[in-house]
């Protein structure tokens, strides 16, 4: 991981988070929110603040994002892509301006896993061939998708 990071640290290049389990962690809240939605009371500590009182962010995921896209003047190039099928997407778009200052029109919303892969087709044609964007995420299955296309 390194490796990548000194990559973005040197180049600058386009750069596009998963949320939840990467910006945000996995689980959190008494009931361990929104990522099984079915257990109780999960759904009731969504709908009461999940991504405004409850998530909280990653320390270092933000101070690299703080001091290598923010205080760079390239935060313009720093993406969200997140599964979102429960409705959530202001609240995350909220929680990622909030903790690291990515602007509310970088965030793209999927309500299934396997859509993830066109908005980064659409994100990729935003930058030329030479800044191919770097893509973060904790699900194997996706990345190794991405690894695909």
């Amino acid at each position: 991981m390194n490796k990548v990071f000194d990559y973005l640290k040197e180049t600058h290049a386009p750069l596009v988070l998963d949320i939840d389990g990467v910006l945000s962690s996995y689980n959190y809240g008494e009931y361990c929110a929104h990522h099984e939605m079915d257990r109780p009371g999960a759904l009731v500590t969504a709908l009461c603040g999940l991504y405004t009182k409850v998530a909280k962010p990653i320390p270092v995921i933000q101070k690299f994002i703080k001091e290598n896209y923010v205080d760079t003047g390239n935060i313009g190039k720093v993406y969200c892509l997140s599964q979102e099928p429960h409705g959530l997407e202001e609240e995350k778009r909220w929680f990622v301006r909030q903790y690291y200052d990515i602007p509310y029109e970088n965030c793209y919303f999927v309500t299934a896993a396997n859509d993830k892969i066109k908005v980064l087709e659409k994100i990729k044609l935003l930058f030329n061939s030479v800044e191919k964007p770097v893509y973060i995420d904790d699900n194997a299955s996706i990345l190794r998708d991405v690894e695909e296309c």
